[in-house]
Order: structure tokens, then sequence, then C-alpha cells
């Protein structure tokens, strides 16, 4: 399917493209001049900016709700071949010809073409290197695809696009059914929540088992509601509704993780079907919700819609291969067809890319930056942009207008982002800019574009082993040490602390209270002595761990239950905003990302996912168990949203709770 270019004038702006007439003064001689119409001009501009930017709530859905009617229409009258029709849909949306052309193709093209046109789009490479046109095999049992979204309308066409593509390319299409698809969203001001129900519909017309949350009941505003009832005053430490600091932060976070990954243990169970009827709803046990939390009222709060209820197993629980978490990325479906070919990794990332902040750049950067911005932004002369960005008042006054502002991010140039939660084989934090290791060896492999073991990572696409999610196992000893297991007690959602099999230890619900059942959660977990079951679950730290990211606990957790094997793949990389992925992809006039600074674009070789599999007992997990004798804590800081990175960090010896022999199944 062609994907259209898009926003190449951003990039022509951002270069100073621009014919000037050689009459303009000269800056020197009217530099007085100069500087205040600049400085009227960077007020003027950055009052407009701030008072009357408001995110965009229209979604054109008229079309897109003709097609997808008249699909599901077609999907009905189908009868027993809509099974055939849906294999069809699902080949074209991974860019293959589906070797028939009916109606249905011709609307579902439509359809596709509409979704495009809704925002930026990545053109997307259609072959794989390795296994021919998008014919992926990478989840021959089946893949959990997990997202958690808040005001995604940027990048909600890609994914859902791309995520359409994946579904179509894994085996021929043939294994899409065999996946499933959940999302959870909360508290979005845009149209999120539409464009996800659109989402769910079209996941209903291919056959793909989901369950689309949207305007969900754990919300930011509904945390920080119950805090005040908590703390009383105290809440206004931890600022406005709209924001929430410190460990607060990471429950909340760790909450909707889980609230996403429900489905994995609790698949809604099926209700049944009319005769000939294919479109059978998913009926939540949860949905006593139905009046949609968190501000948004008169939606439901719940969508559990399937076609397919007959892989749930006898354990109770889907039969899935591997977990894929997708974050507020923009991401191709190469990205994750490469990550899933690492199938004996226990954890595969890409890496995540976001615009330089000011205080990433060296002062001859920043001055370069200035430049870009005033030549691309405003229109002013580049020898003019280039002599106000070298003078003292000028740069104050523009770095104060716009220095924490996202303004001048299409001029910046992608960094890397998710160092909080990244550490490389040495148990380091992997930096912001190149050589983004500090470990000869890791950075040597990163330059290269090679794959490369670290001890923990997540990085805005993460590719899951799914057993330490489902299995029902304890943990055995190591040697004579005892190794404690928690099951994710300060997790929230899913937990079940009390031995009472509810599940529902930790949940917003009407008779509860949150915070007090998390706590006490905590409070049980940490006196307890002997093996704890798994699944794992996301949680937050408990006393005297680090006061680190959801992510990162659930790597400790991952290697305290011997799952070891994290992979970091720098040729898979993903970009929060359009402007890190117009760079990414060199202004389109290539289809991989190869514009990453310190890093060289490496496509996927036959041999390279058998010689990492190789690489793990030869070399690599020595590695990474002598690097988690040193594994770097930044803590989040009380009230903040963020580590402090300069004076915060400290290494911790993570080596007493990491397991080496195998899991014992539960009697």
């Amino acid at each position: 399917m062609a994907r259209s270019l898009g926003g190449v004038y951003l990039q022509s702006k951002a270069r100073g493209h621009y014919k000037f007439h050689s009459w303009l003064p000269s800056p020197r001689k009217h530099g007085l001049h100069i500087l205040l119409a600049c400085a009227i001009l960077l007020a003027t501009s950055a009052l407009l900016s701030s008072r009357f930017s408001v995110h965009s709530n229209d979604f054109p859905s008229a079309d897109i709700d003709s097609f997808l009617s008249e699909l599901e229409e077609l999907i009905r009258d189908a009868g027993a071949d809509s099974s055939q029709m849906q294999l069809r849909l699902l080949r074209l949306a991974a860019g293959v010809d589906p070797g028939r052309s009916d109606r249905a193709t011709r609307v579902f093209s439509e359809l596709l073409s509409s979704i495009e046109s809704l925002g930026h789009t990545l053109p997307c490479m259609a072959t794989d290197a390795v296994q021919g046109p998008q014919n992926s095999t990478g989840c021959s049992k089946g893949c959990f695809f997990a997202s958690n979204l808040y005001n995604s309308v940027e990048v909600l066409p890609n994914m859902i696009l791309q995520l359409l593509a994946v579904l179509g390319s894994l085996g021929g299409g043939e294994h899409a059914q065999r996946c499933f698809v959940s999302v959870y969203e909360s508290g979005s001001t845009d149209s999120t929540p539409e464009m996800l129900d659109m989402l769910r519909r079209i996941l209903d017309v291919l056959g793909v088992p989901n369950r689309i949350v949207t305007r969900g009941e754990i919300n930011r505003e509904r945390h920080l509601q119950v805090l005040r009832g908590q703390q009383g005053r105290r809440w206004l430490r931890w600022g406005s509704l709209s924001e929430l600091g410190g460990d607060e932060r990471i429950h909340f976070l760790a909450d909707v993780r889980n609230a996403v990954l429900e489905p994995l243990l609790e698949p809604p169970p099926q209700k049944p079907c009319d005769a000939g009827d294919t479109d059978c709803a998913y009926v939540s046990s949860r949905s006593s919700h139905s009046s949609g939390g968190g501000g948004n009222t008169g939606s439901s709060s719940i969508r559990n819609i399937s076609n397919s209820g007959d892989q749930i197993n006898g354990r109770g629980h889907l039969p899935m291969d591997r977990v894929v978490f997708i974050n507020d990325v923009f991401f191709c479906p190469a990205d994750v067809r490469r990550l899933l070919r690492y199938d004996s990794a226990d954890v595969a990332c890409g890496m995540d890319f976001t615009p330089a902040a000011l205080w990433l750049l060296n002062q001859s950067e920043r001055e370069r930056l200035m430049a870009d911005h005033l030549a691309g932004g405003f229109g002013v002369p580049r020898h003019w942009a280039e002599w106000l960005s070298r003078t003292w008042l000028s740069y104050k006054i523009w770095k104060k207008a716009y220095g924490k502002s996202r303004a001048f991010w299409p001029w910046s140039f992608p960094v890397f982002y998710d160092m909080w939660v990244t550490r490389d084989v040495s148990g380091a934090r992997i930096r912001n800019r190149e050589p983004y290791s500090l470990e000869p060896w890791t950075a040597d492999r990163l330059a290269q574009g090679l794959p490369t073991p670290a001890y923990c990572c997540w990085n805005g696409l993460a590719n899951l082993r799914a057993e330490p999610f489902l299995r029902e196992t304890v943990m055995g000893t190591r040697g004579s040490q005892s190794v404690t297991y928690h099951s994710a007690a300060a997790g929230g959602i899913g937990d079940d602390t009390d031995g009472d099999g509810d599940g529902d230890s930790g949940r917003y619900d009407s008779n509860d209270d949150y915070v007090t059942d998390r706590r006490e959660a905590e409070k049980s977990a940490t006196s307890a002595t002997g093996p704890r079951p798994l699944p794992l679950r996301f949680r937050s730290h408990r006393p005297g761990e680090c006061a680190a990211s959801e992510c990162s606990l659930m790597c400790d957790d991952l290697h305290a239950a011997g799952y070891h094997r994290v992979l970091l793949e720098p040729n898979v990389r993903v970009a929060y905003q359009w402007s890190v992925a117009l760079s990414l992809y060199g202004n389109f006039d290539r289809t991989a990302p190869e514009d990453a600074p310190g890093l060289r674009y490496r496509p996927m070789a036959a041999g390279d996912a058998r010689q990492v599999e190789v690489s793990w007992d030869d070399d690599w997990l020595p590695r990474v168990e002598a690097g988690a004798r040193s594994v770097e804590c930044c803590g989040i800081q009380a009230g903040l949203q963020t580590a402090d990175f300069d004076h915060g960090c400290a290494p911790r010896d993570m080596s007493g709770s990491w397991w080496s022999g195998e899991p014992v199944e539960a009697m």
C-alpha cells in the first residue's frame, strides 16, 4: 500500500532553504533594531503559541464509519466464506496482493487510505530481507499485543496501519486469529477514544481477538482524588490533577500496564452465538464498569470484542508465545518482526528516540539549533539567524521563550530516550548520546549495529517471553540460598496476595479503598519469606529497593525468576515525535531508519537470530550476571516526574536475587 511522504516541507524549512534579496540590511549595521524586532517577535509568538494552541478533537469519521459498516455487512453475508475474506483483507493490510479483487477488498483498501489521510504515517518497507514479502512466522502459537495510550492522536494513524500490517504478515495472515490485541486508554482529552473504537471495529471485521478499553477508570485524575482522600492537604505536593509525581506515578503506570495484561489470565467468557452469527462478543467479568470513568461519561469504559473464543486453554489463560508492548511511538512492521525473530531472548527491545533538549547540547549546538529555528520557523534570513544566535541578548530571549517548550523540536536531532530503564551488560545506564554506553564492548557493538545483551531494556517497543506472565510456578533455591519472589503484590491490577483467588486486590472499585488495599498488599509481600508464585505483574518498589520505573522492576523480577536473556537491538528504532521520525528516515529518501547519530544501520542477516541464540551460553550470560553486581539505580524524586541523573544515581548489587536454576511447577 502506498505511503504518502508527508511533512517534506518541514525538513526544507529546518535547513533554511530560503531565497532573499541582497538589499536586506546587514546585521552588523542594524544590530540594535534587529535585536528589538527579534525580542518582539519571539515574545509575541511565544504568547500566542501558549495561549491558543489546543488539542484537535476533530475526527473525520463519516467515510470511515461508512466503510466499516459495509465491511461488517459483507462479513456477515459471507457466512462460511468469511474466514477466507478476512484472510484476504489481512494480506491486503500487510501490502500483499490478496489474489482476488472483490467488493470487500476494494472497500478495505479505501478504508486503509482514509486512515492514512488522518495523520502521519511512515513509508515502511514492504519486504523483509530475510524471509521475503510480509510472511513472518514469529507468532505461530500466538502473540499478545499490548498498548497503553493517552492523548495519542498523533501516532494512532501510523500505529493502526502498522499493527494491521504486522497481523497480516504473521504466517501470511493465517496466524492473526491466534493473536490477541489489548489496549487500555484512560484520561485522553483528544480523539484517541474514537480512533480506538475504529480500531476495535476493524479487528472485529478481520476476526482478530481483542479487548479495547476506552475511557478506562484507572486514570490520573481518579488516582489523585484517591490520594487526596488518603493524605488530606498533603496531596498538594503532587501538583495539579494532570500530573503525578514520585512513587505514585510509578504505582499508576504499573496499574495501567497490569490492566492491559488482564486478558492474558482472565480472558472474558464468550457470549453464545446465534445460528450463523459470527459477530460474537467476549463479555468481561469486569463489565460492571460501564458508565465511563475518568471524566468521560456517556461512553462504555470497556470494549471486549472477539470472533474467536476457542483459544483459551484448560489452565484459564491464552496460549501465547510472546507479549509485545507497543508504546505511543512511530514504528514499522519490520521492527516488530525483527524483534520476534529473536525467540531465544526473554526480552528483546529496540531503541527509542526523542528530540534533543537544550540541556543535552553544547553551546555551539544550541546556537545552530536557534539559527535553524529562526530561519525555518519564522522565515528569518539565514545570515541574520546565525548572527542572532551568537548574540548574547537574543540567545537569552530565545532560550527563555522556547527553551522548555517543544517549538524547536522539528529542528533538533534524535537522542536516545529511555535511559531511566535501559542498563547495559555492565549494569550501567545507556546514555542519551553516542557512544551511548560507557562499557567499551557494548559501545562497539551498538556502533556497528549488532544485537547486544543487556541487563534491562524497554525503549518504546519490547518483545517479552509470555511464559513468566502465564505459568503457575514457584521458585526453588539456588544452592543453600532461599530465593524470595513476590508476585507483583504492589502492582495493583490482577494481584492476588490474600490467597482468596479473586484477583481483585488493588483494583479501582466503588467499594474499596485503593491506596490502603495496595499498601497492605505491599506490607504483606514484604514480610513474606517463602517462595511466591508466578505470574509476574508490574509493580512499584518495595522498601529497600530502588525507586525505579515499573519496567526496571519488571527486569529485576524477570532475573529473579530465571529469565536473564535481555537483548538490545539497535537497528529497531522508534520515535515518539513525527519530527524525529522524519530525521530517522532521512526525510523519507530511504525506507529504513538510518539517521540515528552514532549508530550504523545493519539489515538483518539470515544467521543473526541463530548467532544470538548460541552467544548466550558462550559469552553473554556470564557478562550479564557479572553486571548484576552493580546495577545503576536512579530513583525517582519525591513529587517529581523524573530521577536526578546528575546526583541521584548509585550502583546496587542485584546478584543476590539472580536465579540460575529452573523454576519448578507448583504442586
